[in-house]
């Protein structure tokens, strides 16, 4: 089912167009996803309403990013959920199709492309289910950002922070850590920081026996250097002795259809330092979640004319193909060294009784490190930046020692 909403965008080709080319989209996603859990052994019965999945042509204004392609919406204001998909990419898509289509090997290119484009959200709307002692990640970040924001926003230390992070963030200050508040104590320094990494505020307590400079006129600047060589690396794990919101993550949102233990959790019980660090892990999950959703899209078009699984074949292809992001290599090669089984699970694992994190259990001790590289790795790979090798490196590892 096709809708579209808004007309705030305008395109160079009509609706009916661009409805033509999301129906052409589906039928090719209906056929090369059926086929690919035929391979895995699933009856594609299982899928039929996910296939159904109502896809929204978004013209409005919050869709008008250029960045912007296509998303999954797990429950609109309806309490419906579809895929909201960007007009002006499939617009883009018809000008490359009349301007190349019809050239050798270009046919099959765009195909895949727009295929690729709805499996990837179709695997997320997949995995997002409601089941028996397991909580949907967003709605886990949502409580618990919620508790954690109520009980600082009324506080006048948060409001002078978000101040003094605003200004500094207006005046170009665009460090790992940016210090914002330093109060002079008898041995110590009280430094507050706004932490880039995890995305709050944090309270050190820096002996002045640590730093250079004792003069507290001339000490920023050696505060501000040793807390990016000891917080904004990893040389030295420093825990600070509060984390607060900031005023930048009050409007975050998650959009990841991931699943999470509740292992008991009340939000409402937790400190605001326990929430920091649930959220972080939660959030922690986005990297392996998108990079193999990612990989697993990949997965599906490769065998879409094959008639039987070659799973280490596709591993091979993507490890020596330069224009692949690391992140999907990454993300392919632990496709490559998981059973079959447990390719069905993580397929599967939405409309289980009760949900089973597999990848806890596969990766033991090395779980919260292996998301967290892949978090790092993830979003490098997100902003164009240069990837931290080490971390890729370390994760190679964790998975050639862990998955067999």
């Amino acid at each position: 089912m096709i809708e579209t909403k808004g007309n705030y965008i305008k395109t160079k080709h009509t609706k009916k167009e661009i409805i033509d080319l999301c129906n052409l989209m589906i039928n090719e996603t209906k056929k090369s996803f059926s086929h690919f859990v035929e391979l895995l052994g699933i009856n594609k019965d299982l899928f039929s309403h996910l296939l159904n999945i109502k896809l929204i042509v978004d013209y409005t204004e919050e869709s008008s990013e250029d960045k912007y392609i296509a998303f999954y919406v797990s429950e609109d204001e309806d309490e419906n959920n579809n895929i909201h998909i960007s007009p002006l990419y499939l617009d883009k898509m018809l000008t490359y199709i009349e301007n190349n289509g019809n050239k050798k090997g270009e046919h099959e290119d765009w195909l895949n492309e727009l295929t690729s484009t709805l499996i990837h959200e179709v695997i997320h709307a997949n995995r997002d289910v409601m089941v028996k002692n397991g909580i949907h990640t967003f709605k886990l970040l949502e409580q618990s950002r919620d508790n954690y924001i109520n009980r600082s926003r009324n506080s006048k230390l948060k409001e002078d922070l978000d101040r003094l992070l605003i200004d500094n963030i207006n005046a170009g200050n665009h460090h790992q850590v940016i210090l914002l508040k330093v109060i002079d104590r008898p041995n110590y320094y009280e430094t507050y920081v706004y932490n880039n990494k995890n995305k709050c505020y944090e309270v050190y307590n820096l002996s002045k026996s640590n730093l250079y400079n004792k003069d507290y006129s001339k000490v920023f600047k050696d505060i501000e250097s040793y807390l990016n060589l000891f917080v904004g690396s990893s040389l030295i794990k420093m825990t600070p002795k509060k984390r607060i919101n900031s005023v930048i993550d009050d409007d975050f949102i998650g959009g990841i259809a991931d699943f999470t233990s509740d292992d008991g959790i009340d939000i409402s019980k937790l400190s605001n330092s326990e929430l920091a660090d649930l959220n972080r892990l939660v959030v922690d999950q986005i990297g392996l979640e998108e990079s193999l959703t990612e990989a697993l899209t990949d997965l599906i078009i490769y065998h879409k004319d094959k008639n039987e699984l070659d799973i280490h074949g596709f591993y091979l292809k993507v490890s020596s193909d330069n224009s692949t992001s690391i992140d999907i290599k990454l993300s392919s090669k632990l496709l490559d060294r998981m059973s079959i089984d447990d390719i069905r699970w993580f397929m599967l694992a939405s409309y289980s009784e009760s949900f089973e994190n597999r990848f806890k259990n596969i990766f033991k001790s090395d779980y919260d490190t292996f998301i967290h590289n892949m978090y790092e790795i993830y979003n490098s790979v997100l902003d164009d930046e240069e990837y931290d090798k080490s971390l890729v490196e370390e994760n190679e590892e964790i998975i050639e020692r862990r998955v067999k």
